[in-house]
């Protein structure tokens, strides 16, 4: 599916199905069909140019005794009639020309270790590892730190996480447990946020130890916990951060004792597959490499393009006009006419079709009323986050305050890719939407519609198209980019009979 094709067309019948050759990768599509004994000679495929080559691969069907013909007797022949030829495994394919390509300041220590300007200090040091000693930890996610070599004294704060306070359940052991590896050791900070409105110069940050990460640390032991408003001053480390919450949380350390998982039981963690089908552009067909199985994996805590951008109130959309509310969901007549939704599954179709891709799931949204159960993941291609990109082409959004069972394991990096598209303009935040394309649709026009397309289908020798659809093994739904139409298309010189069981005899 969505695959890229050549097709020649031959003619049309009187329900408006175009017919004729469809290859891929110059492969005629109809020969593959007969020589593998799904499909029989077609009358009409004498008068072709490839009626040898379809000949020669029902001949070879038959010698095989291949489904069709699995039965298959052969006629004895008279001794004086000239003997076939013998039908080779390595068939020549037909080559094809003239086909016609369509389309995809320094710091100044004071006498007193205070900082003046903790703004400017922060500005100043923010992308710097400062060496420092831990003069006191008041409780498992808050120390002094001296600062070196000028001795400035600040209150840290460590990035992304927060253990219970002094004097509650877990707060004096998560205390203690930071104590005994810190307290009076060297190490180094860097400095990710600054609050200005305290007496005591504060910061957010991360502290670096040649043991490790203790904020990993008191997250694995289950001692702290990732709020939300934490991870916005975190860059790199927030997703593991997350996944070694999770990790905590199932096997229910300390503070996630009595934790008990209010989603949807995830049966398997890791999909590997390969890409068939676009779902839209929010999904993905996926045949799994292990259980052969097709599986519909979807993007997380991402937005479609055809459900418009979600504002929050008093926010700016991106594009320097008043904040507007969410799109309409108007379908359309057309998924190919919804503003940004076809350069999204275009974006999507032309990197992922026929790959191999990873899909780490996150949740799985539970089936209710008609809406069918989701299993909702991070997908990687290549090393490459296909969500992430999506997002920042400015072909998806992405939700606002996702609850915490239901978040991606790199909603930061999807927030981050989000900003990068409303600062640059593109897809859904740019100021100017995009062309609206004319379809011609002649799978439901008239006749005389027919007839027109027709006639210029066959002005090319070759056309591209795009399969949208596959009706049957020789039927299936095309769409002719450089005419911008979609058809019905059988595949010519082919027939498959009503009867699924063998053909007896010759």
């Amino acid at each position: 599916m969505h695959r890229d094709v050549e097709i020649s067309v031959v003619s049309c019948n009187n329900r408006g199905n175009m017919i004729g050759w469809l290859f891929v990768e110059n492969v005629n599509l109809s020969v593959e069909l007969v020589k593998e004994g799904l499909y029989t000679l077609h009358k009409s495929a004498e008068h072709s140019k490839y009626f040898k080559l379809l000949q020669q691969a029902e001949k070879y069907a038959k010698d095989k005794k291949i489904n069709l013909w699995k039965n298959y007797i052969e006629e004895p022949v008279e001794a004086n009639n000239n003997s076939h030829k013998p039908v080779y495994e390595g068939m020549v394919k037909e080559q094809k020309t003239n086909y016609v390509e369509v389309l995809v300041s320094e710091n100044t220590a004071k006498k007193n270790n205070s900082i003046d300007d903790a703004e400017s200090f922060f500005k100043k040091n923010s992308k710097t590892r400062i060496k420092a000693v831990v003069e006191s930890v008041l409780d498992g996610n808050t120390m002094k730190l001296l600062l070196l070599p000028e001795r400035n004294m600040i209150l840290l704060y460590l990035s992304g996480v927060r253990c219970p306070p002094k004097g509650v359940e877990l707060g004096d052991e998560a205390k203690f447990f930071v104590e005994v590896r810190l307290l009076q050791k060297d190490v180094e900070v860097t400095l990710e946020g600054v609050l200005s409105n305290r007496k005591t110069q504060s910061f957010y940050g991360t502290i670096h130890h040649p043991a490790g990460d203790i904020a990993f640390e008191l997250v694995k032991q289950g001692f702290a916990i990732c709020p939300k408003f934490g991870m916005n001053y975190l860059h790199e480390s927030a997703e593991n951060l997350w996944a070694t919450e999770r990790q905590a949380k199932e096997n229910k350390l300390r503070c996630w004792k009595y934790h008990t998982n209010t989603g949807q039981e995830i049966a398997e963690r890791e999909i590997v597959g390969t890409v068939i089908e676009i779902i839209r552009e929010e999904g993905l067909l996926v045949k799994s490499s292990r259980s052969k199985k097709l599986q519909k994996i979807y993007f997380s805590n991402i937005i479609p393009a055809r459900l418009g951008v979600e504002v929050l109130r008093g926010e700016s959309n991106g594009n320097g006009q008043p904040p507007a509310t969410q799109a309409s969901r108007n379908f359309g007549k057309h998924f190919h006419e919804i503003p940004w939704a076809y350069e999204a599954r275009e974006f999507l179709r032309t990197r992922c079709i026929g790959k191999k891709v990873n899909a780490s799931v996150d949740f799985v949204q539970p089936k209710i009323n008609k809406f069918e159960e989701k299993i909702c993941a991070t997908i990687i291609i290549d090393g490459i986050n296909l969500g992430e990109e999506l997002v920042k082409e400015g072909l998806a959004t992405v939700m606002n305050n996702p609850r915490e069972e239901e978040s991606s394991q790199c909603l930061y990096k999807l927030k981050k890719a989000e900003e990068i598209a409303k600062q640059s303009h593109k897809g859904l935040y740019s100021k100017s939407s995009p062309l609206k394309p004319y379809i011609t649709d002649c799978t439901s026009a008239a006749e005389s519609a027919r007839a027109k397309a027709l006639f210029s289908l066959q002005r090319f020798p070759m056309l591209e198209a795009v399969v949208e659809y596959v009706v049957s093994g020789c039927k299936m739904r095309l769409h002719v980019q450089k005419e911008n139409s979609f058809i019905n298309f059988l595949l010519a010189g082919v027939t498959r009979p009503f009867d699924e069981g063998a053909i007896q005899g010759g």
